[in-house]
């Protein structure tokens, strides 16, 4: 938490973002989670700003409640190639790109906010490239939440926001179920789920339901593109996917 409460740190001394937005981050995905029932921390909410700021700090300006969940367990997906689709017993779904990107090494120097940006911009152009897509396209997101942060930072690398202008995206509300940019309707690694290594491979599953109509906690609006990231500022790499109907 140290390491992703460094990026936070400077992202808030240079844009000004505030305790409160990442904080509206914290609660709004983990009311997400408080109303799924196969979520850990499913009847634990509702959460507000205020609750997320009263818990303890873990890695200032991380408070508890905006740090994920620590656990275990696995997931898996099976991917079978197109000419298949008429042996389905689901609707398929399409993974239409992808985009990786890796800064220094993992949890070994001090993450820094200007390469995380570079390499998250990079693998984001790839896998919208790929996929020919663009971020407005997208109805769901499903992104790496190991902090509240991170959410606003995988938001202004993917290019929903410009940089420095996620924490008023996120305070305005568009992140909501009901918003422009649902993020982590299943509650995330939040309040759903942080599944040691296979939390990519959680959010990966939260997009295909989104785009089958099976979610349980389905946003309001018909999904046709969702995307998937993992990892990101504070280990010093980052893995994305898009999908598509």
């Amino acid at each position: 938490m140290a390491q992703f409460a460094l990026v936070a740190q400077r992202h808030m001394h240079e844009f000004g973002t505030t305790p409160e937005q990442l904080a509206t981050v914290a609660a709004t995905i983990r009311n997400n989670g408080s109303v799924n029932p196969e979520a850990i921390m499913f009847e634990r909410g509702p959460y507000g700003v205020r609750d997320v700021l009263a818990s303890r700090f873990v890695a200032e300006p991380l408070h508890l409640l905006d740090c994920c969940l620590v656990g275990e367990g696995a997931a898996a997906v099976v991917l079978v190639a197109a000419d298949r689709r008429p042996d389905l017993r689901q609707p398929a779904v399409e993974l239409l790109g992808g985009g990786m990107g890796f800064g220094d090494g993992g949890y070994v120097a001090p993450p820094s906010l200007t390469k995380a940006r570079a390499v998250g911009t990079s693998a984001a152009r790839r896998m919208f490239g790929l996929a020919g897509v663009r971020p407005s396209d997208v109805d769901v997101f499903c992104l790496y939440d190991a902090t509240s942060f991170e959410v606003i930072h995988h938001l202004e690398t993917l290019g929903v926001c410009e940089f420095g202008e996620g924490g008023p995206f996120v305070e305005s509300g568009a992140i909501g179920r009901d918003g422009s940019a649902p993020v982590n309707p299943d509650g995330g690694c939040l309040a759903f789920a942080w599944n040691g290594t296979q939390q990519m491979t959680l959010k990966v599953i939260e997009c295909i339901r989104q785009l089958r109509g099976t979610a349980v906690n389905p946003v309001d609006r018909d999904v046709d593109v969702a995307v998937a990231t993992n990892a990101g500022s504070g280990a010093n790499h980052i893995e994305m996917a898009v999908f598509g109907k």
